[in-house]
Order: structure tokens, then sequence, then C-alpha cells
């Protein structure tokens, strides 16, 4: 099993990632329907998050209630208003999920400092935030990888390592050095791409076909896959030797035989 195991890492350049944006329109018995916060208070927003999914939004068309049937069966749309609404909320759960906050203000400084943030849902300098916060967090990944890689390797002295293993680690460190050097210049965006390489390259050496069946196979598995090589000779040396113990112990009675009948004859010729 482990010899088979294909491992596919989660950042590949050509993986996409997606989050799910919902919005729910309750039925004419449900209508309208409100979130109710813990405090007991009504949400603004009438919205929630899921962590690592995305976020959903109840919209209530207006004129609708419990009972109510005249908007039952009939189609309404959206006017632009209540689209951009919407979409404000929506833009507000994505920046919640990045981690970004809608106020920052500078410690440490004399004077009272802060950063203002887009009307467009995010600042250029939020955006170089997210970059650097993403690049850094993969080139750490790509380091404990690639120790945890060294270590493997080092703990197996029968492992022989491919070339193309070689080949994914030189390229790891490369695209990690690459990483760097652009957040040292300062782009942001070649630098969390380089640093996503990185990462994947690593993940893909530590993850090899030829790793995960050497560092997987115990004793009992090498055991079973030689002794139908070595079962036929052992079985040949065995009844080999099982002979000459055999012909040992002839010999051997011949021998202490005739030295007694050497003794005997002594003893008759004195």
């Amino acid at each position: 099993m482990s010899g088979t195991w294909i491992h596919r890492s989660q950042l590949q350049d050509d993986q996409k990632f997606f989050s799910l944006w919902c919005m729910y329109i309750p039925s004419a018995r449900e209508c309208p329907l409100y979130l109710q916060l813990p405090d007991g208070e009504l949400s603004k927003t009438n919205a929630f998050i899921s962590p690592m999914w995305g976020g959903v939004v109840i919209w209530n068309p207006p004129g609708c209630s419990v009972g109510s049937k005249k908007a039952h069966g009939t189609r309404r749309q959206m006017s632009s208003q209540e689209l951009m609404e919407t979409l404000e909320i929506f833009i507000g759960q994505l920046r919640q999920l990045f981690g970004l906050k809608p106020n920052y203000h500078a410690q440490g400084m004399d004077v009272a400092t802060k950063f203002l943030v887009s009307e467009k849902g995010f600042a250029q300098w939020e955006l170089d935030l997210l970059y650097r916060h993403h690049a850094c967090s993969n080139l750490l990944s790509c380091v404990a990888t690639l120790e945890s890689l060294s270590s493997l390797v080092q703990s197996l002295p029968r492992m022989i390592v491919m070339d193309e293993i070689g080949r994914q680690v030189e390229l790891s460190l490369e695209a990690a050095s690459l990483a760097q050097r652009n957040a040292t210049l300062g782009i942001g965006d070649s630098s969390a791409v380089s640093a996503t390489r990185a990462r994947a390259l690593a993940e893909d050496a530590f993850f090899h076909p030829s790793i995960m069946s050497i560092s997987y196979a115990s004793v009992e598995h090498y055991f079973a896959i030689y002794m139908p090589f070595f079962a036929p000779v052992c079985l040949h040396v065995l009844l080999a030797a099982i002979k000459e113990l055999k012909r040992y112990k002839v010999e051997r009675a011949k021998y202490s035989a005739f030295l007694l009948a050497s003794q005997s004859r002594a003893t008759t010729s004195s």
C-alpha cells in the first residue's frame, strides 16, 4: 500500500481554492428570518461566516412577513442598492476570514497614527500584508519539511535518494531564496508565489513514493519479499549440513573403534 501512495501537494501551482458565498432567501413560511446574537440582540448584517468555508447572508425581501401570500409564487429582482449592500457584507466577511481588521492603529509612536482602509474593500498595504504573511508561513513550512526530510534520510542509511528528489530539493531552495529576495525588494506578490512553490516542491520531495515505500517497510516486509529467493538455497544448505553431521558421527565412531582395537593389540602384545 505504501509503495503505491501517490501524494499530491495541496499547494500545487495549478490547484485552486474556493470560498463559497451564499445568499439565503427564506420561504414565505419563514419570512422574515433574522439571526440572533448570543447577547440577545439581532444581527445587523443578518449574516455569518464559517472558517475555511465562506459566508452566508440571509436576505429578506421587502414586504415579506409570516403568513403573507403577496410575494408567494412571484418573482422579484434585487435592486442595485440591495445587491450593493449584500456585496458589502460579503467583502466584510472575506476580510474577516483573511484576518483583516476594520481599523488599524499604530503602536509605539509618539503621535497617534491610524491606517486607512480602502473603500473598495482592500487597500494596497493590506494586500502587501497578506502577501508577506502568506510568504512567511509557506517559507517556515518549507524549512520544516526539508528538515524532516533530512532527518528521515539520515535515519534510513539503506535508502538510496533518487536524483528526482535531489532536484526537487534544489528547486525548493531556489524558490525559497527567490521569495526572500523579492520580499526584501518589496515585491510582495512575487514573494508569495515563490514561497508557495518552495513549499510545494519540498512537500513533493518529502512524500515521494520511493521514500514512502522505504520508510514504511518493516523487517517482516523484507523477510516476506526475500524469503522465496533464499528458502530453496537455505534448504539445500541445511540438508548438506545434516548429511555432513551424520558422516562426521560415522567417521568418529570408526576412529573410536580403531583406537580401541589398537589399544587392545598393544595390551595383548605386552
